[in-house]
């Protein structure tokens, strides 16, 4: 392990994908972050916090733990399957003092003076002509409040719902309060992290129950002017309405003659 090294994550053959803070991170922050990356404390081994829901897409999940550390400028020891840096297709480099060397390269700018910038003049600008006041009132017709329409807009980034590779069923897209609003009503839960909120419906709850939720909220969105995108195999078709029978007519009679009286003819 490198000197300097803030965090370490690995496996366990009891506890499945772990991570721990080394003595260079406060054990206040370590627990701050590691809690919002879904990382758990483990009773009995003060400092080790395992993954929840390991069998939930664990590698990716840790992968992206790692990267989100790194990308707060702090430096991540993880095993060669656990770091995205080893992956084909690797996030880009994050530095580990990139973001307080951006903010200093921001302060250095602002405070240096362009030599584009022209010299400010010490006269005072000319004064400009005040337009007479006309000899009359314009009228201004406006239309009544409750005829002005505000359009609302959404978000034109699709909303995207599928389901991951641990066959969990996720959402992924820019979320304004109403779209929060509408998954919610449909079941989805927000799981803080570093990135935001995950979205996603609950365990466990059978591919029939998870397909009919997303398929609803999909349709709620769309019928909210939102651009949706469901995975095709979480498209739940309703079932054809059943239509009760009616009152059975009964069957046709006959009319026939009394008996004791003559047919007319």
């Amino acid at each position: 392990m490198a000197p300097g090294t803030h965090f370490a994550f690995g496996t366990h053959p009891h506890h499945g994908f772990v991570a721990s803070a080394t003595s260079h991170m406060p054990a206040h922050l370590a627990h701050w972050f590691l809690v919002r990356e879904q990382f758990d404390p483990v009773d009995g081994q003060p400092g080790l916090f395992r993954l929840t829901e390991p069998e939930r897409d664990g590698p990716r999940r840790t992968r992206q733990a790692v990267h989100d550390l790194r990308r707060n400028g702090y430096a991540v020891h993880a095993d060669v399957v656990l770091d995205p840096a080893a992956s084909p297709n690797p996030p880009r480099p994050i530095r580990p003092h990139g973001f307080s060397e951006h903010r200093s390269r921001i302060a250095q700018a602002a405070g240096r003076v362009s030599l584009r910038r022209p010299a400010p003049t010490t006269s005072a600008p000319p004064a400009r002509p005040i337009p007479p006041k006309p000899a009359y009132a314009p009228t201004v017709h406006l239309p009544p409040p409750h005829h002005r329409a505000v359009a609302v807009t959404p978000a034109t980034e699709a909303i995207s719902i599928t389901r991951g590779q641990g066959g969990h069923v996720e959402v992924e897209g820019v979320l304004d309060s109403l779209t929060r609003d509408v998954l919610s009503r449909a079941g989805f839960v927000f799981e803080p992290s570093l990135r935001g909120h995950w979205v996603r419906l609950p365990f466990d709850m059978g591919r029939d129950w998870e397909s009919e939720h997303a398929t609803w909220a999909a349709e709620m969105l769309s019928a909210a002017r939102y651009p949706v995108r469901l995975d095709p195999d979480l498209r739940h078709d309703a079932p054809a309405p059943v239509v009760a029978p009616g009152p059975r007519r009964p069957a046709a009679m006959t009319a026939q003659a009394p008996p004791g009286r003559a047919p007319r003819r």
